[in-house]
């Protein structure tokens, strides 16, 4: 599973997010297995919740990206984001949009230093703005007032509505969307429902309204992954998307450019429940 970038306490919120979306509930999880428990060669998943019913919900957070997207991202923190940490004031994106939907080829080292040196000299003269064009055709913008970091946010550009696997980023996204549903159904073993896996697609190139909906002509291309696997997976209980960025303001979550405004709003798609399992949503 991709590493997650974001510090832990990110990582929570966003679980966080996901389970007051679900039960309309301030949960705090009751453990964290993935760090609590004895390693295991399948790992633990990252949170267990419990609502004021008692009733446990186990989390695993993830996201789809190809092997070079998820590449470029770990070069871009090294080279720019973590070079500013505790520079910034505040919690900000730099969101760098690739033309080739592989992710193929690199982002050029000149390009990235160019990048962490207007940024410097915006801090140094204090006129950076809360949505900056930087002059190497990169964005910054700020995400929340707290906090003091620069989170990479590197995307892919945005795939056909109609497509299939004839195209050759299917075939990679299907294969890592394999890899990450499998490797979650094993983490879950040994726990009880509900078992539920949140998986991020914003940087992947998708767009869930046409990857993930059913039309009265077929369905989305998420969909039919998701069908052709359902057979292998035992102990998923629900797998939810979710096309947001893990940045954080108070009370709302940053989208692509976008601010949800209403508090806790959010958006996922339920892509898959397994049969028997009841509608988790309040």
């Amino acid at each position: 599973m991709c590493p997650i970038l974001n510090p832990p306490e990110d990582e929570l919120n966003s679980a966080r997010h996901v389970m007051y979306w679900i039960t309309r509930e301030e949960l705090l999880p009751i453990e964290k297995p993935d760090t609590s428990r004895p390693s295991r060669p399948d790992g633990h998943p990252d949170f267990v919740f419990q609502d004021s019913t008692k009733r446990k919900y186990v989390v695993e957070l993830t996201r789809l990206l190809t092997p070079q997207l998820r590449n470029l991202t770990h070069a871009v923190s090294i080279r720019v984001c973590e070079p500013l940490a505790l520079k910034l004031p505040g919690t900000y994106a730099l969101q760098i949009n690739l033309t080739d939907p592989l992710g193929r080829g690199r982002i050029a080292p000149v390009l990235l230093n160019q990048a962490k040196e207007e940024i410097e000299r915006l801090l140094q003269t204090g006129i950076l703005g809360d949505k900056q064009q930087l002059e190497c055709g990169f964005v910054v913008w700020k995400a929340r007032d707290d906090g003091s970091r620069l989170v990479p946010w590197v995307t892919s550009p945005e795939l056909p509505f109609d497509l299939n696997d004839t195209y050759p980023i299917s075939n990679v996204l299907r294969v890592e969307f394999e890899k990450l549903l499998k490797e979650a159904d094993s983490k879950f073993k040994g726990y009880k429902p509900y078992r539920i896996l949140v998986i991020g697609t914003s940087q992947s190139g998708l767009d869930l309204e046409f990857h993930a909906g059913r039309f009265k002509d077929g369905q989305g291309i998420l969909l039919t992954w998701m069908n052709s696997l359902s057979g292998q997976i035992t102990n998923i209980d629900e797998v939810f998307l979710e096309p947001g960025i893990n940045v954080w303001s108070e009370g709302s979550k940053v989208m692509d450019g976008h601010k949800y405004t209403e508090t806790k709003a959010g958006h996922y798609i339920s892509l898959w429940r397994r049969q028997g399992i009841e509608p988790l949503l309040v």
